[in-house]
This record gives C-alpha cells, sequence and structure tokens, in this order.
C-alpha cells in the first residue's frame, strides 16, 4: 500500500500521458493531408504554431479549472456554475482571439520578408487562424471542464489528469479543423472562402459580445490581464520553432514518420511540464509549500515518477517514428527527451514560484508559459537533429 502511494502520481501521470498516443491520430492527419499542410511555407509554419498557442489558452484554463476545484470556487457541474467559471470560459475564447490574430500577423511578416508573399494573403491567413481557433475552441473548453468535473468527483486529481486529456483531444480536434480550413481556402473555391470569412466573423462577433458582458467581471479581467503575457510568449517563441520546422520542409517529407509522432511528442513534453505546473500551482494556492527555491526539494519524489513516466512514452513515439525508416528516428526522439525535459521542469518550477512571490496567481502563467516553451523547444530541437541526421 505505501508503494502505491509513493507511486501514484507516476500511475496517474502515466495513465494521462497514455492519452497523448492519442496524438498520433492528430499525426496521422497531418500526414493523410500533408499536401495541404506542406503546400506553402506558411501553411507549415502555422501548423506548429496552431497547435502550440491552443495548448497555451487550454493550459490556463485546465490549471485555473483544478486549482478552483481545489478551493471550492467552481463546482463540478456544467449547469447552474459560479461566475469564477463563466469568467474563466468567457477568458478562453478571449484569449484565443486575441492568439488568432497575433499569430496570423507575425506568419504573414515573417513570410513576406523571406518568401515575399501578397499582400492579400494576410487576410487569407487571418481567417485561418480565426476560424481554426474559433471553432476549437468552443468544442474543447466544455470538453476539458467536463473531463474535470468528473476526475474531481471520482477523487483523481484533476491536476495531473485534466489537462493532458483534453490537450490530445485539443490537438486532434485542433489538426482537423486546420485541415478543414485549409480546404475551405485551398480546395473550394470562392464558395469555400466565403465560408471560411463566416466562420471566423461569426467567432469574432461571438468574443465581442462576451467582453461586453464581462468587461466589469473582476475574475474575467485578471485571467485576461494576466495570461496575456504568457499568451504573447507563447505567440513569440512559438513562431520562432514554426519558422525553424519550414526549413527543414524537404526533409520532413522524405521522413513523414516524424509528422506522425510530432503532435503526440509536443503533447507529451507539454503535459509532463503541465502536470508538475499545475501541481505546484495547487500546492502554492493551498499553502502546503512556499513560494522559494528551496522548496524544489520537496517537489523531488513528484518530479522523478513524472520523468520515468515520460521517458517511457517517448521510447514508444522513437520506435514507431522508426517504422518503415531508419533508426536514427529513435535516436532523434529519445534525445529530443533528453535535452527538452529537464529545462522544461526547471521552467515550470520556476515561473510558479516567481510569479506567485511576486502576487501573481501562478495558474495564469505557468501551464501557458511552459507550454509554448516545450512545444517550440521539442519543435527546434527536432529540426536541429533532423537537419544533423539528414541523409
Amino acid at each position: 500500500m505505501m508503494a502505491f502511494r509513493r507511486l501514484k502520481v507516476f500511475k496517474e501521470a502515466l495513465t494521462a500521458l497514455l492519452f497523448d498516443v492519442l496524438g498520433l491520430a492528430a499525426g496521422g492527419l497531418a500526414v493523410a493531408f500533408s499536401n495541404l499542410i506542406l503546400l506553402k511555407p506558411w501553411s507549415l509554419m502555422l501548423y506548429p504554431m496552431t497547435l502550440s498557442v491552443r495548448g497555451a489558452v487550454n493550459g490556463v484554463f485546465a490549471s485555473r479549472l483544478g486549482t478552483n476545484l481545489h478551493l471550492g470556487l467552481i463546482k463540478p457541474q456544467l449547469r447552474k456554475n459560479t461566475v469564477y467559471y463563466h469568467a474563466l470560459a468567457s477568458s478562453s475564447l478571449t484569449l484565443s482571439l486575441i492568439l488568432s490574430l497575433i499569430i496570423g500577423l507575425i506568419v504573414f511578416v515573417i513570410n513576406k520578408a523571406v518568401y515575399n508573399i501578397e499582400f492579400n494573403e494576410a487576410f487569407f491567413i487571418l481567417s485561418i487562424c480565426i476560424a481554426t481557433q474559433g471553432l476549437t475552441v468552443i468544442t474543447v473548453e466544455p470538453i476539458t471542464a467536463l473531463l474535470g468535473f468528473f476526475s474531481f468527483k471520482k477523487g483523481v486529481d484533476p491536476d495531473i489528469i485534466v489537462y493532458p486529456v483534453s490537450s490530445t483531444i485539443a490537438d486532434i480536434l485542433v489538426t482537423g479543423f486546420y485541415i478543414f480550413s485549409l480546404t475551405l481556402g485551398f480546395k473550394l473555391g470562392f464558395f469555400g472562402k466565403l465560408i471560411l470569412n463566416l466562420i471566423a466573423l461569426a467567432y469574432t462577433f461571438l468574443t465581442l459580445l462576451i467582453l461586453l458582458k464581462f468587461k466589469e467581471e473582476a475574475s474575467y479581467s485578471k485571467v485576461v490581464k494576466e495570461a496575456i503575457f504568457g499568451i504573447l510568449t507563447a505567440a513569440a517563441i512559438s513562431a520562432i520553432s514554426g519558422f525553424s520546422l519550414s526549413k527543414v520542409k524537404n526533409e520532413i517529407e522524405m521522413r513523414k514518420g516524424f509528422i506522425t509522432v510530432y503532435p503526440a511528442l509536443i503533447d507529451t513534453i507539454g503535459d509532463s511540464g503541465a502536470i508538475f505546473g499545475s501541481l505546484l500551482t495547487t500546492k502554492l494556492a493551498l499553502g502546503e509549500i512556499k513560494p522559494k527555491l528551496t522548496s524544489i526539494k520537496n517537489n523531488l519524489n513528484e518530479l522523478k515518477q513524472i520523468a520515468a513516466a515520460t521517458l517511457i512514452m517517448y521510447m514508444g513515439y522513437g520506435v514507431l517514428a522508426s517504422l518503415k525508416s531508419t533508426f536514427i528516428n529513435f535516436f532523434v526522439v529519445t534525445l529530443t527527451f533528453l535535452i527538452v525535459f529537464p529545462l522544461i521542469m526547471i521552467l515550470s518550477f520556476f515561473t510558479a514560484v516567481a510569479t506567485c512571490y511576486k502576487g501573481f496567481d501562478p495558474d495564469n502563467f505557468t501551464v501557458p508559459i511552459e507550454m509554448a516553451v516545450s512545444d517550440s523547444l521539442v519543435t527546434l530541437v527536432l529540426a536541429l537533429l533532423i537537419a544533423l541526421t539528414a541523409v
């Protein structure tokens, strides 16, 4: 019994991370429609950015949901919930729209400078960003909330389960909606672009209505104002990683095993950091640990268990990436874990402690910043190792 308790985090973390295997479905979709994603440099660049920023927004939602369930500020039910829940859900829609505009403009500016694309593509890129994020957030947030409520009622820590499971579902959905948006824009002519623009406009209008309704609500404003820093960080860093991935486009086309496992790779490392970060923010909120760097010694046991669970998953992805390809892919995937994982855990701990020490809510910073950096680091390291091992 004591051994079970000592390994509780490992078992719950591994169970949660096993859902990341479903991220291979997102990779499978990406491979099946790689002709669309690889059609232009900006469409490849935008894909990891779309995954990354969706993870950042969902990270804020899931992390605050878990903490507020523990504190009793949110009820474990969808209907007749507290104002804190409705403000939190509304802030996710607002942040998603802001992110859509930011990453769309970043992608256009970079591709205008590097590839000299036409100015009219700016509106096309923005429509794809807004439509993809809008369709995803409206679908994913209720799923995330239901997962949180169910796990909380069953006595399972939502800090460990909710984000990893919901982020995997989000990756599948955002990949599907991204392909759907690209199909509307590239393949269905005027009619397709009209539908794409209508979806983008409808989501923008809905978000503006939410802004008017909740602008005086303190908890809504607090989430948006504090989380925007992490969201902007996510957008900026994901732009670098997306551009790096676009530069190894030719090599990726020849080694599509990496496209298959890519969503699962960024998902798993990001989820590991989110688990650790969410555990920390809840402990800080409950007063179980103090916002000091020395508190890391009180969390080493959980950290080792999360590391073991993550390594198991990465070794499995390495094997999958090597099927019908070279065994060097296994080496690339495993080395990516060894480089990125320690850095992300340090970042999660430092962000949670530093923001709490400064009087901010660490839930608004820890997971979105960690997700942005982890997604980008995995992408950067993966792109570098792919380039170095090119055959």
